[in-house]
């Protein structure tokens, strides 16, 4: 596959995902709507609001981090692949900092 297959694949891939989330929040819309029309009260989402600074900021740390044991991973233990070692550890320091986000929030809404 050369490189036009490549960009006309990540075309269709945010198409299909746009596509997803309108189809996802008008079915939703519907559904409502449908439940109004019969007299209905549509579930009310007991949503708690995000700390969007605190989830962007781990996830920030965990990033730093992440490259920061892949550089030394691929310097010292990973020299024939490297991209592995960012790769691997990128994405657990990124999963951990979500893990801490999650636990501090909870501990907030407490």
């Amino acid at each position: 596959m050369n490189q036009t297959h490549f960009r006309l694949l990540f075309i269709l891939l945010i198409v299909l995902i746009f596509l997803l989330i309108f189809g996802i929040r008008y079915i939703r819309s519907k559904e409502n709507m449908a439940m109004i029309e019969r007299g209905m009260m549509p579930a009310v989402s007991d949503r708690t609001t995000v700390n969007w600074t605190l989830i962007f900021s781990c996830l920030f740390f965990g990033l730093g981090i992440g490259l920061l044991l892949g550089n030394i991973a691929a310097n010292n233990f990973m020299s024939n692949s490297p991209i592995l070692a960012y790769w691997i550890f990128v994405s657990l320091t990124l999963g951990a900092a979500l893990l801490v986000a999650y636990t501090i929030q909870e501990k907030k809404s407490k």
